[in-house]
């Protein structure tokens, strides 16, 4: 059994809810553990910062197969997709590797269904209220591939969760698509 840093055997848990920029829509995020802006100190919240350039999919990986197994193998996940990073085109480095090591140690699939297609102008971090965060966001993420007939459950792979925002978009994108469920996953949740 893993023991996460926050002293439980479970990821921490959260919905991602906005009713007035995505009414009827909700995401459960899982996440490993708290994530500090201003981490001093933190090893974790500054490997999390650093794996937006770097590859730090071996420091990551045991605990995010490990919460994959405790809460999310009985789910009917069929499909991993990453959250675009904030740059047109990009993606966490970490985040591309650990798809493709849950998906090769669970029989998933792993597709990039999103792309940035406008690089968000402001750090989500610092921006403070949902208004704010959705104007940030709203039409910068675009669809680039569909998920299959059979790929209804979708894991989003990202490396932190503030508002949830991010996920409450690719979520929305995703299922215009056809997807019925999304579930996100998270090196860490914005304290």
């Amino acid at each position: 059994m893993v023991i996460f840093k926050t002293g439980l055997s479970t990821p921490l848990t959260e919905t991602a809810y906005d009713p007035d920029h995505y009414p009827n829509l909700m995401v459960q995020v899982y996440a490993l553990e708290y994530y500090k802006k201003k981490a001093d100190g933190d090893e974790y919240s500054s490997k999390i910062r650093e794996s937006k350039t770097r590859d730090l999919s071996d420091f990551f990986y045991p605990r995010m197969q490990a919460a994959f197994r405790q809460s999310l193998q009985q789910t009917g996940i069929t499909l991993i997709c990453v959250v675009p990073s904030s740059t047109v085109g990009g993606f966490s480095p970490t985040m591309l590797t650990i798809a493709s090591r849950l998906t090769a140690e669970f029989g998933l699939t792993s597709k990039n269904l999103l792309r940035r297609k406008i690089k968000i102008q402001k750090k989500m971090a610092f921006l403070t209220t949902a208004p704010q965060r959705y104007a940030a966001i709203n039409g910068t993420l675009e669809l680039i591939d569909r998920p299959g007939p059979s790929e209804k459950v979708i894991l989003l792979l990202d490396d932190i969760k503030t508002s949830g925002t991010t996920m409450l978009e690719c979520t929305k994108l995703l299922k215009e698509a056809g997807a019925q469920e999304v579930i996100g996953l998270c090196l860490g949740i914005n304290k």
